[in-house]
């Protein structure tokens, strides 16, 4: 008896796996739970501040101080989560769940598009608190405004992280806030970035983050703008050896780099030779005249023909 006693206390402590077809996206108080489903930011119809959250068959209204998790609350765990954000103001998005200092919440793959909008305060490919991400994959596109960009979560850890910044205005951009993430993969290629930390931010306190000892950032700058392209910390200290970071990038597209990377490659960008021996213009005006002689013989043959 003691011993079944005992299996049924420790099966209340394994996370339970909810699927997205269980509970539908949820709101309490500013705080959105999308529970695993695909959710779409966008701008809301009656004018007011703040964003409309919509789903499959579904939606609500939230305002500016809305804070988004792509998961759920501590327990739940998801398969994955997808967030697009087109339009409207929201304060925080995390593309995993949110946790608490000793209860998990977990995601799977999280997806996080944006292509417009504003983001107040953050965006973050992880979770919160104790929470845990396999990989995360953020593209920001259009013309949005955010503040932070985090690959990993604000505290807990993550796996993988691939970000692609085509577009927008980024205040801040960073692998990690607090909690452990595995490795880096970031291509900027058109977005406007003010700091970019290939580690996390050494100006912020609460920055105590760090990558794993096997782990790779890998950051490629094709286009855009870099104002200033800084190493950052790791577990509170600014790390001696970088040969784990391999920075390629394009000339003028950034404008201060700090002498502290090892791998940084300066590469010439692939364009197409222009064959300016093909004379277009001669073939067109070569098929014009043809088609002119062609189309006056047949007239001839044609006026001959009905003439007889």
């Amino acid at each position: 008896m003691k011993k079944n006693i005992l299996i049924l206390c420790l099966l209340f402590l394994i996370p339970i796996k909810v699927t997205a077809i269980d509970k539908k996206p949820t709101i309490e108080g500013n705080i959105v739970y999308a529970n695993g489903y695909a959710i779409t930011i966008k701008e809301r119809k009656d004018g007011l501040d703040g964003a409309t959250i919509s789903w499959n068959n579904g939606s609500f209204n939230v305002d500016d101080s809305a804070i988004i998790f792509g998961g759920g609350k501590p327990i739940e765990s998801y398969v994955g989560s997808n967030i697009t954000m087109t339009g409207g103001t929201v304060s925080t998005i995390y593309g995993g769940g949110n946790g608490t200092v000793n209860t998990n919440s977990d995601v799977g793959t999280s997806y996080i598009t944006i292509d417009g909008g504003v983001v107040t305060n953050a965006v973050y490919g992880g979770g919160q608190g104790y929470s845990h991400v396999d990989r995360t994959s953020i593209l920001v596109s259009g013309n949005a405004e955010i503040p932070y960009l985090i690959g990993g979560g604000i505290d807990g850890r993550t796996d993988e992280i691939i970000i692609e910044a085509m577009g927008s205005n980024i205040k801040v951009m960073q692998s990690f806030n607090r909690g452990t993430i595995g490795n880096v993969s970031a291509k900027i290629n058109g977005a406007n970035i003010n700091y970019l930390y290939t580690l996390g931010d050494n100006t912020d306190t609460s920055v105590t983050g760090k990558i794993d000892d096997t782990a790779n950032i890998k950051l490629d700058i094709t286009s855009g703008k870099i104002n200033n392209l800084k190493l950052g910390i790791n577990d509170t200290e600014i790390p001696t050896d970088t040969s784990k970071i391999y920075i390629t990038y394009i000339d003028n597209t950034i404008d201060n780099i700090e002498e502290k990377f090892t791998n940084l490659d300066l590469i010439t960008p692939t364009i197409n030779p222009i064959l300016d021996d093909v004379p277009k213009t001669g073939i067109t005006k070569k098929i014009s005249f043809e088609t002119i002689i062609l189309t006056f013989i047949l007239g001839v043959f044609l006026k001959i023909k009905l003439t007889r």
